[in-house]
């Protein structure tokens, strides 16, 4: 649910943003694509870690810069 939050939060406005669910026999997939800034590499393998946050600094300056 977190996910579908973050995506809605930071997405400008007219931005958009599409959950997708595929499946198989045995798996399905949920996927969140959204016009965001988006998150650094660096910080992609923390991002399910708990309680975790990415430093918002960087992304205040795109919303100025857009």
């Amino acid at each position: 649910m977190n996910i579908l939050s973050n995506a809605f939060k930071y997405t400008p406005t007219k931005g958009n943003f599409v959950v997708s669910v595929t499946h198989d026999t045995k798996n399905a997939t949920i996927s969140v694509k959204d016009s965001g800034p988006g998150i650094t590499e660096n910080t992609l393998p923390y991002i399910f870690d708990r309680f975790y946050q990415v430093n918002n600094h960087a992304n205040n300056n795109f919303w100025e810069q857009a």
